[in-house]
């Protein structure tokens, strides 16, 4: 496999109920526009994205 992991990114909270609301979706395209806008690297194709 290849593998990258990424530390410090923040998650989505939902603020009232103090709890993540954020989706697998959602951490692969937060995930792969990291990479395509700090690391130059587009078109990058994700098979899994997590916490």
């Amino acid at each position: 496999r290849n593998n990258i992991q990424l530390r410090d990114v923040e998650k989505q909270r939902d603020v009232e109920e103090q709890r993540d609301v954020e989706t697998w979706e959602q951490s692969a395209m937060l995930v792969t526009a990291l990479l395509a806008d700090k690391l130059q690297l587009e078109g990058m194709t994700l098979e899994r994205a997590h916490r």
